[in-house]
């Protein structure tokens, strides 16, 4: 850093990527306000988010400096022990005797350009999390809802049940919506949804009987019912691709799910055009 002299917390972005010069440096090691050391693990954390969201787009992967890189390993084993470093500590922060030599790294200054304009707006930099797919959402978006019906099961376990697949062919994607399907114990047996591709080979189905038995199905995901619920939505998790979903059958397998079903109990399934 140069030029006109640096705020606080200015500085406290130089020190946490380590990018200040020797008076600077000194200047730094004469602050012991515990803010000014708060401010600096909060630019370090964020230094090393921004750090590895840009390795994405840097061709040459640079690397975090090695103070910081120090200090968050300390920082993260101290996490991991329940020993939280205690932000009130009016203890000076260790620097380096000198500072770094300079790499011609082109993300260093865009980076303390952001550290600053993070903390001075309040942000936090946090991965966005993806709202929950939900029956009723892919319905407003125009996906077609399929109704479970009994399937050839030796226990009968699919009757009584209701619900509906709801699946979006344009997105591959869904949701089962189960009412009254009998619950599970995981460690004896798992549901386990099968897609039938009407794109595959042999894939047109135009019901379901020995032909749609005899085809090999995609793997829609394992999953269980708990005990004391009368309705539940689970995701659809497609293990390949869907052309065009022609049927869903719902099988009982061992635990963990199989990679090939027997179809030897089938509680309930859903056609597409029934």
């Amino acid at each position: 850093m140069s030029g006109d002299v640096p705020t606080q917390l200015e500085l406290a972005a130089g020190v946490a990527l380590d990018e200040v010069s020797c008076a600077e440096r000194e200047s730094a090691r004469e602050i012991s306000d515990a803010s000014f050391a708060a401010d600096v693990d909060s630019f370090e954390v964020t230094a090393a988010s921004l750090a590895v969201a840009m390795h994405e787009v840097d061709a040459e992967g640079a690397d975090l400096p090695v103070s910081l890189n120090e200090r968050l390993t300390t920082m993260g084993r101290a996490w991991a022990a329940g020993e939280a470093a205690d932000r009130a500590s009016t203890e000076p922060i260790p620097f380096p005797a000198q500072p770094s030599v300079s790499t011609g790294r082109g993300w260093v200054l865009p980076l303390a350009a952001a550290l600053i304009g993070l903390v001075i707006g309040g942000l936090v930099l946090r991965p966005a999390e993806p709202a929950p797919l939900t029956a009723s959402a892919l319905i407003q978006s125009g996906a077609i809802e399929l109704p479970w019906t009994a399937g050839p099961d030796p226990e009968n376990l699919g009757a009584g049940v209701g619900g509906v697949v709801v699946w979006d062919q344009q997105a591959s994607r869904g949701v089962m919506v189960f009412e009254g399907l009998a619950p599970n114990n995981p460690e004896e047996s798992v549901y386990q949804l099968w897609i039938f591709d009407a794109t595959r080979p042999a894939g047109d189905l135009p019901q379901f009987g020995d032909d749609l038995l005899s085809q090999r199905p995609i793997d829609g995901g394992v999953f269980s019912i708990p005990a004391g619920v009368d309705r539940i939505e689970i995701p659809i998790d497609p293990k390949l691709p869907v052309g065009q979903a022609a049927a869903f059958a719902v099988t009982v397998e061992p635990p963990g799910g199989v990679v090939v079903s027997r179809r030897e109990r089938i509680p309930v399934l859903a056609l597409v055009g029934s």
